[in-house]
């Protein structure tokens, strides 16, 4: 994806976000029958923006500018044991959660594409091609 404007990087960020959160719920999913398998779950979008995850480079215009390490995109998203009920054999893995966080997954992804197709179409309407 286009990487210039912060539209772009936020709608990037939240697509990245959107697929590692589904890879997670796939594996709870499927392991949702393993005896002593613990949920897990990524924090959500808005935390990991609050703390951080998402950056943007400062812009030095001179040498003797300070320079700033940046985490990188999703530095701050944090998998962690989803607390929950236990199964007779300890499995916490819920398919009916697992599920509507799939489908919380789907709606962040299909938004995050819808913001980066407005976006583009708002350059092409600014350059006078859309």
């Amino acid at each position: 994806m286009y990487k210039g404007l912060t539209l772009f990087n936020v709608a990037s960020a939240l697509a990245s976000h959107a697929g590692a959160r589904q890879s997670i719920i796939a594996r709870n999913i499927a392991n949702s029958e393993t005896p002593g398998f613990k949920a897990r779950d990524l924090t959500s979008f808005g935390d990991a923006y609050a703390q951080g995850g998402v950056r943007q480079a400062l812009r030095t215009s001179r040498p003797g500018h300070q320079q700033t390490p940046l985490q990188p995109n999703g530095a701050a998203l944090v998998e962690g044991i989803v607390p929950g009920d236990a199964a007779p054999n300890g499995n916490t893995v819920s398919v009916e959660t697992e599920m509507m966080k799939a489908s919380e997954v789907r709606f962040q992804h299909n938004m995050a594409v819808s913001v980066y197709r407005s976006g583009i179409d708002l350059l092409r309407s600014g350059l006078g091609r859309g």
